[in-house]
C-alpha cells in the first residue's frame, strides 16, 4: 500500500482529470454566442474592437465592471481565444468541487470513488447527453439537473458573468475544509464578478459566520463577516454610485420594463413556475437533507431559508424592486450541489467489490463522453446561430466605417402565456417569425462580429433607469419606423437624423421608400441601405 502522501497526491491527479473530462464532455459555444452579446459589448468598446466605442449601449452603466475588465485586458493584450480557456478552467474547476463537496459529505464515495461520481456528473452536464435529450423528447432535460429555476444557470454555453458563480462552490468547498476566511472571500469574489450573486453570497458569508454566533465565539464570527462584507463593499458602492435612482417615477417605470416587458421569465414567478421547477425545488430538498450531520447543513439550510423566504414574500407582497434581486438565484447554486450530493449518496452505497470494476468504467464512460463532446463542439452540433446572417456579418464587417450606426429591423417577443423555463443550447435556434417563449436570435451577434455600432437590439439591454427608457423608447422608435414604408417622411427624417443612424437593415422582402436610400448590399434574406447624406453622429 503506497505511503498517504502518495495516496493522496495519486487522488489529486486522478480529480484533476476526470475534472479536465468533464469540461471536455461538457462543452462550450463559440465566440460570441447567447448573453456574451451583452456582458462582452463593454470590455470589448474599451479594448476599440471595432467601432464599438461609438455604440450607445456601450456607453451605458456597465452592470458587471470587474467582468468587462477582464474582457478588455484579453482583448488588448491577450487573445480571444483565450476567453475559452478561461471558461475551460471554469469548468474543471466546477467538476472538482462538486467532486470534493460529494467526498467529503460521504466519505465512502472519495478516493478511487471519486471518478465515479465525477462520471455520474459528467452524465447531466455533457453536451452529448443533452444533445441526445433534445433529438429524442425536444427538450433537454438533463440541463434541469444542473439550472437553477427561472431559467437561470450557473454553467452557460461559454463564458459570462454568471459563470463565475463557480466560486460559490469553491467556498463551500473550502468551507467544508475548515477555511473560513477564504470561503467569505471566494463568495464575495462570486457576487463582484455577477451583481445578481450579491444575495446568495451574502447569506452564504452569513451561514458561515452564524455557527461561530452560536457558539459564543463573537470575534471569529464578526471577523468571517468582515472579511466577506469587505471584500463585497466595493462592488455595493459601485451599484450604489452608477445605478442610483433619478426619480422614484423613472426607477418605477424601469422597473416595470425590466419585470413585465423584457424578462419576466426570470423576475415573474407566474411565468417561470411550474412542474419542473417543482420538481427541482424537491430535488434540491432532497440534497439539502442528505447533507444532515454535516458542516454543509446548516450552511445550505441558511442559504435556502434566506431565498425561500424572500420568495415567499414577493409571492405575497410582490415588488418589482425584489424580483429584480433574483432572491430565487441561490437555486442555480443549490441545485447542482444536490446533484453532487445526490450522485455522492448512489456511489457510497456500492459494495467494497464493485469499487475497482466501477472505477474503471467511470474512467471508460468520462472519455466516451468527452471524445463525443469534442465532435459536437467539431461538427457544430450546438450552439446554432442564425445561418441567414452569415453574408450580411460578413459584409458590414470588412465594408463598415468610423462613424457608422446601423439600424436593425428588430421585433421584440409576443407576450407569451407559457410557463416554465428551458435551455435552447441544443434546440434550433429561435426565430422572430416562429418563436414566442424565447427571445429570438435574429441579429443578436450583429455588434459583436462586425464591430459596428448599432441603434438598439431587443437582446442586449441597459440598467440604469433613465437608460433603460431610452432603450424602451428606441425599441418603440424602430417598430414605428419599420411600420411604414417612406424612410423620407419628415419627421422619419428628424428622427433618424438626431440619432446619426447612416445605414438601414431590412429583411429581403422588406423594399424601403426614399430617393435618399442607396442600396449597398442584398443577399437571399437582408438587404443594407445607406442614407444618402452622412448624418452628424450625436455624442453617445
Amino acid at each position: 500500500m503506497p505511503p498517504p502522501e502518495t495516496a493522496d497526491r495519486r487522488g489529486a491527479v486522478a480529480i484533476l482529470l476526470g475534472a479536465v473530462l468533464f469540461a471536455v464532455a461538457h462543452t462550450q459555444s463559440p465566440l460570441y454566442f447567447s448573453n456574451q452579446h451583452q456582458y462582452f459589448l463593454h470590455g470589448l468598446a474599451q479594448a476599440d474592437h471595432g467601432d464599438l466605442a461609438h455604440d450607445w449601449l456601450a456607453n451605458t452603466a456597465d452592470p458587471t465592471p470587474a467582468f468587462s475588465f477582464v474582457v478588455s485586458v484579453t482583448a488588448t493584450y491577450l487573445h480571444p481565444n483565450l476567453f475559452h480557456a478561461y471558461y475551460f478552467a471554469i469548468l474543471v474547476l466546477y467538476g472538482i468541487c462538486l467532486a470534493k463537496i460529494a467526498g467529503e459529505v460521504f466519505p465512502q464515495s472519495a478516493g478511487s470513488r471519486t471518478i465515479a461520481v465525477l462520471c455520474l456528473i459528467a452524465l447531466v452536464h455533457s453536451g452529448i447527453v443533452r444533445w441526445a435529450s433534445v433529438r429524442l423528447t425536444g427538450v433537454d432535460y438533463p440541463w434541469f439537473l444542473q439550472a437553477g429555476v427561472a431559467g437561470q444557470y450557473l454553467l452557460g454555453p461559454g463564458l459570462q458573468p454568471s459563470a463565475f458563480g463557480v466560486l460559490m462552490l469553491a467556498s463551500l468547498a473550502a468551507c467544508l475544509a475548515k477555511r473560513p476566511y477564504l470561503a467569505a472571500l471566494l463568495a464575495a469574489a462570486a457576487g463582484l464578478m455577477h451583481f445578481t450573486y450579491f444575495l446568495t453570497a451574502a447569506s452564504l458569508i452569513t451561514a458561515y459566520a452564524l455557527p461561530e454566533f452560536m457558539a459564543s465565539r463573537w470575534r471569529f464570527g464578526m471577523q468571517i463577516l468582515a472579511v466577506g462584507v469587505g471584500a463585497m463593499l466595493p462592488g455595493v458602492v459601485y451599484s450604489a454610485v452608477h445605478f442610483a435612482p433619478t426619480t422614484m417615477a423613472n426607477v418605477e417605470a424601469a422597473h416595470t420594463i425590466l419585470v413585465i416587458f423584457r424578462i419576466p421569465h426570470h423576475t415573474l414567478p407566474s411565468r417561470w413556475f411550474d412542474l419542473v421547477a417543482g420538481l427541482q425545488v424537491t430535488w434540491i430538498a432532497v440534497g439539502i437533507a442528505l447533507s444532515w450531520r454535516t458542516r454543509l447543513f446548516p450552511v445550505l439550510l441558511v442559504v435556502s431559508g434566506f431565498s425561500l423566504l424572500l420568495t415567499i414574500l414577493q409571492l405575497l407582497q410582490p415588488t418589482y424592486f425584489v424580483a429584480l434581486l433574483f432572491p430565487w438565484r441561490a437555486s442555480v447554486v443549490l441545485m447542482p450541489i444536490a446533484t453532487s450530493l445526490i450522485v455522492g449518496r448512489v456511489v457510497s452505497m456500492l459494495g467494497a467489490r464493485l469499487e475497482k470494476p466501477v472505477t474503471v468504467a467511470g474512467w471508460f464512460l468520462l472519455m466516451v463522453l468527452a471524445a463525443a463532446g469534442v465532435w459536437i463542439m467539431a461538427a457544430r452540433q450546438a450552439y446554432h446561430p442564425n445561418p441567414d446572417e452569415l453574408q450580411l456579418l460578413k459584409y458590414v464587417r470588412t465594408h463598415r466605417k468610423s462613424g457608422d450606426v446601423y439600424l436593425l429591423p428588430i421585433k421584440p417577443p409576443k407576450a407569451s402565456t407559457k410557463r416554465g423555463s428551458m435551455s435552447a443550447s441544443f434546440t434550433p435556434p429561435p426565430r422572430s417569425h416562429t418563436e414566442k417563449h424565447l427571445i429570438a436570435v435574429d441579429l443578436q451577434r450583429f455588434r459583436l462580429h462586425t464591430g459596428a455600432a448599432i441603434f438598439v437590439d431587443f437582446k442586449s439591454i441597459p440598467y440604469k433607469d433613465i437608460e433603460v427608457l431610452e432603450w424602451r423608447k428606441r425599441l418603440a422608435l424602430v417598430e414605428r419606423w419599420y411600420a411604414q414604408n417612406d424612410w423620407e417622411e419628415p419627421t422619419v427624417q428628424r428622427e433618424i437624423q438626431a440619432y446619426g443612424i447612416t445605414h438601414i437593415v431590412a429583411e429581403s422582402s422588406y423594399v424601403p421608400f426614399g430617393p435618399s436610400l442607396v442600396l449597398e448590399y442584398r443577399d437571399h434574406a437582408y438587404s443594407v441601405y445607406r442614407l444618402g447624406q452622412a448624418l452628424p453622429r450625436p455624442m453617445p
